[in-house]
């Protein structure tokens, strides 16, 4: 795509193709960090969903998936993907154990499709190392206890392919790039390289102090990762690498904060959100550190950037307090929160951070339109306080976007110590008093600003949803909580209407841990939310993805057993084995039983193989007996041997003929009749000996699996394993 594309055409291809991955109209992947490249978090293709029935009696938790640490991650959602021998709806994981996961997104009874560990060789990164490098151990709190899998990974579904940093210990740190096949999770040729800076670079990439927070991007054919500070542990710079998506050659590099030296700044983290494009650029906020920008250099800290796609800055907006947001202590940066792309003409990009305010520039017109630096004025379109002032109002990971049937498009945030805000977009511009407002007050603190999604049916009235992740509860101490979450969801043109919420009945419904800055992803009636399992504590933590929808659309399913499992028999004898359906999920149809992999010469028959749930039959399965042999007599007994009495009639003639010839035939009569009789003695058994012959045939000994097969009238199918041991 050429630079001089214009950004509108931008979006609708991108449109264009993140549709036709799916499949079908009505199937919808998440393929990115809050749905698209431009971080909007909404999801327009949402037909099942909507304010009608989600409540508390249509709507809750089905099941849960379970995976080996914390998730940082958003999961990632591909529709309609042959994987194996079937087409599935694939749900993918990545946690800080450097794991990443495949799972049937419907069918809880599935296992996982596949797991793969990004680890080797090496371990992830213990949290306190850099606090301990820092001599600040035991200090380090905001991203525990392991540090791996951080960054959305991103999903190219032409190829197939999902790219993902994972860092890891081995001796030394270190950031890779790896590019894995999302049917199989095997690594692509030449994956995973080594994220480095290109030799001679100064100052050289430091993997120890760097984090990759930002959700990856995905821009014609080129991957681009970012990082920032660990913790403000040490010297961090703002970096951002881009590869080539078929090589994986590193194609592009750039450090936000060249001539800092020795000194931080200009990291890239925005609470997760990712990398914003519009097809042809590329928009981030950076965080604090050293600046220049504003005296005519190229350190960009606290700054809005526009890059092309060789990461070059091609416009830019510093605002007039860039020193004050700089400063030490507080940081009141702007790199904390994650800007969006707005559906305007020419377009605009609005973010905010720790201050509480949001910003939008415009970027669609030829630069310098963003705003660059006035030290007494900003030169940006708008600015202003959309949630509480710092300390207490920080904008972390960013806000979402719907276009509303009769608000038209609105920006939603639901700050700390705040309620849920919506303003309206009127031209270029917001209206500064929000359009709509919640009641419910959010927890007050630096990291509590919800993590929002919003899923619709296009712009159709009664569809839209603000989905809503943040702490139910705090305890004391930091930004380093694990404590309980809490999942809402809003009348996205009424805030004040709370559609359902996970407490609303806790005991089916109720979320761990909350997992930081995670939004929540939202596909084909089904809501997916990371989750935190367990203490801060390196191997004690763990993680799920809880999964939420209509409780109506719970797979019926069911499950084989039998008893006892095992049988011992000798050829010709039955074992017998008692079958049982047992449903769950509402199964209530009706079940069809086989067996397969029976021993030689053994049948299984059920006394009824048709089972309604739960119920059980009888399975007996019969083994063969040997087949008797012809025995000769036993020692010491006579009869007759029918081989040998084959030879009597015709020596009964010769004996006749030579009794009716001459003395010459006589002598020959003689000796006939000695032979006669040995034959005579041999056919009666006369008392010869021999040892029986074994028996033949039958099912032999062995110790064999029966397996018995479930097909339920809807065409699944269930199994289980009998052991018959035949002696």
């Amino acid at each position: 795509m050429h630079d001089s594309l214009k950004s509108g055409k931008a979006l609708l291809l991108f449109a264009m193709v993140f549709f036709l991955a799916t499949g079908l109209p009505a199937q919808v992947s998440v393929l990115t960090q809050s749905n698209h490249p431009d971080r909007t978090a909404w999801n327009n293709q949402e037909i099942i969903l909507n304010t009608s029935n989600v409540n508390v009696s249509n709507f809750g938790k089905l099941f849960a998936l379970d995976v080996d640490g914390y998730i940082y991650a958003q999961p990632l959602y591909v529709a309609n993907l042959p994987i194996g021998s079937t087409t599935r709806n694939v749900v993918y994981v990545a946690t800080e154990n450097n794991s990443v996961y495949a799972f049937d997104a419907d069918d809880p009874s599935v296992p996982a499709l596949w797991h793969v560990s990004l680890n080797g060789p090496g371990t992830p990164v213990d949290s306190n190392d850099i606090c301990a490098a820092a001599g600040q151990a035991p200090y380090c709190a905001d991203l525990i206890p392991q540090v791996g899998i951080t960054a959305t990974p991103v999903i190219d579904p032409s190829s197939k392919t999902m790219y993902v940093v994972a860092e890891t210990k081995a001796g030394s740190y270190h950031f890779k790039l790896h590019a894995l096949d999302i049917t199989t999770g095997t690594e692509r040729p030449g994956a995973p390289v080594e994220i480095a800076s290109p030799s001679g670079m100064s100052p050289a990439f430091d993997q120890l102090p760097q984090l990759n927070r930002p959700g990856l991007l995905l821009l014609n054919g080129r991957v681009y990762t970012a990082f920032g500070s660990n913790g403000d542990f040490m010297v961090w710079h703002g970096w951002i690498f881009g590869y080539d998506t078929t090589t994986l050659q590193r194609v592009a590099v750039l450090d936000l904060s060249p001539n800092s030296g020795y000194q931080p700044g200009g990291g890239i983290w925005q609470g997760g959100k990712g990398l914003v494009s519009d097809g042809t650029y590329i928009y981030v906020a950076t965080s604090n550190g050293s600046s220049t920008d504003c005296s005519g250099g190229n350190d960009y800290s606290s700054s809005f950037l526009k890059l092309d796609q060789n990461l070059n800055v091609v416009d830019w907006y510093a605002p007039n307090n860039q020193t004050y947001l700089n400063s030490n202590p507080g940081n009141v940066d702007i790199g904390a929160g994650g800007p969006v792309l707005l559906p305007t003409n020419p377009p605009e990009l609005a973010g905010g951070g720790k201050d509480g305010i949001l910003r939008v520039m415009d970027v669609g017109n030829p630069p310098p339109k963003m705003g660059g630096c006035n030290a007494t004025a900003n030169q940006n379109l708008q600015n202003f306080q959309a949630t509480k002032v710092y300390d207490q109002g920080m904008i972390f990971g960013g806000p979402a976007l719907w276009t509303s049937p009769s608000n038209g498009t609105v920006l939603y945030l639901w700050g700390p110590g705040d309620v849920i805000k919506g303003w309206k977009l009127a031209g270029t511009t917001f209206q500064t008093v929000p359009i709509m407002q919640g009641t419910i007050m959010n927890q007050e603190s630096e990291d509590t600003l919800a993590a929002l999604s919003i899923s619709s049916n296009a712009s159709q009235a009664g569809s839209g949803i603000v989905w809503a992740s943040r702490f139910l509860s705090l305890p004391s101490g930091g930004n380093s909580k694990v404590a309980p979450g809490v999942l809402t969801a809003f009348d996205a043109d009424d805030l004040g209407h709370e559609l359902w919420d996970s407490e609303q009945n806790s005991s089916r419904d109720a979320v761990n841990e909350y997992a930081k800055f995670v939004p929540p992803t939202v596909a084909n009636g089904k809501v997916y939310l990371a989750s935190w399992v367990g203490p801060n504590v390196l191997g004690q933590n763990s993680g799920q993805v809880l999964v939420y929808g209509l409780l109506s659309s719970v797979k019926q399913i069911f499950s084989l057993s039998g008893s006892p499992t095992v049988v011992t028999v000798t050829p010709g004898q039955s074992a017998k084995y008692s079958i049982a359906v047992n449903p769950s999920g509402g199964f209530k149809g009706t079940v069809k039983l086989s067996c397969s992999a029976l021993p030689t010469g053994a049948q299984c028959q059920f006394a009824s193989n048709s089972l309604a749930a739960g119920s059980s039959t009888t399975l007996n399965i019969t083994t063969q007996a040997p087949a008797t042999a012809l025995l000769p007599p036993a020692p010491g007994k006579r009869g007759l041997n029918p081989l040998y009495g084959l030879w009597l009639p015709p020596f009964g003639l010769a004996l006749a003929g030579v009794c009716l010839g001459s003395r010459r035939r006589k002598l020959m009569f003689a000796l006939f009749s000695a032979i006669l009789l040995v034959l005579f003695l041999s056919s009666c058994g006369g008392g010869g000996s021999s040892s029986p012959p074994p028996p033949t045939g039958g099912t032999p000994a062995g110790s064999y699996s029966v397996i018995v097969t479930g097909t339920s009238t809807g065409g699944s199918q269930q199994f289980t394993t009998l052991t018959l041991n035949v002696q």
